[in-house]
């Protein structure tokens, strides 16, 4: 389950990197210099939330932090609709940088999850959802968007898929997966 979280963090920053140059383009008549500063400036900003995030998992509960810093995608995602450019700036980046925070973050979880000589097992697999959902995700927004013609219905798969994520992450935090292994055997 943390690959198939790992895979749906990212796939939000995944698929905006792919797509964002192409919705510029198409609904705001912008060249690729604006498209690249709308990437860069996202990824730029993962640099300091990929630090914030992490300085937080380290020093308060880290299914709180990354439930609430999945659930910022989900406006994110959605606010890709608009047909404001100021609007779309924001909320791509906040969706590239959110993005690629928690699916880095998600590593934190798993050494929550298990300790000792397992976790690079499991660090692993994790990577492996990460690289699925990275394929799998602009798949889908370059189908969605041959079959509708337009970027909306990927950017709301996006926002479903961060939906998704937030309460699989809330699911994994009340069933008691974040507690490590062998405290859930009874050692």
């Amino acid at each position: 389950m943390l690959a198939a979280l790992m895979g749906m963090c990212g796939t939000g920053s995944f698929s905006a990197t792919f797509f964002v140059p192409s919705a510029v383009n198409s609904i705001f008549r912008l060249d690729a210099l604006s498209a690249a500063y709308i990437i860069s400036t996202g990824f730029t900003a993962a640099i300091f939330a990929n630090l914030l995030l992490g300085y937080l998992n380290d020093h308060f509960n880290r299914w709180n932090v990354m439930s609430g810093a999945i659930a910022i995608m989900i406006p994110a995602s959605f606010a890709l609709t608009t047909t404001n450019l100021l609007l779309f700036r924001v909320a791509a980046a906040v969706v590239l940088a959110v993005g690629l925070a928690t699916c880095n973050q998600v590593y934190a979880i798993a050494g929550d999850v298990l300790r000792g000589s397992e976790t690079g097992n499991v660090m692993g697999i994790i990577g492996l959802g990460g690289g699925i959902f990275g394929y799998v995700g602009p798949q889908a927004l370059g189908l969605l968007r041959d079959w509708t013609g337009g970027f909306s219905a990927g950017w709301y798969l996006l926002t479903g898929v961060a939906a998704l994520a937030t309460i699989e992450i809330l699911y994994l935090r009340q069933t008691g997966v974040r507690q490590p292994i062998a405290a859930r055997a009874g050692a």
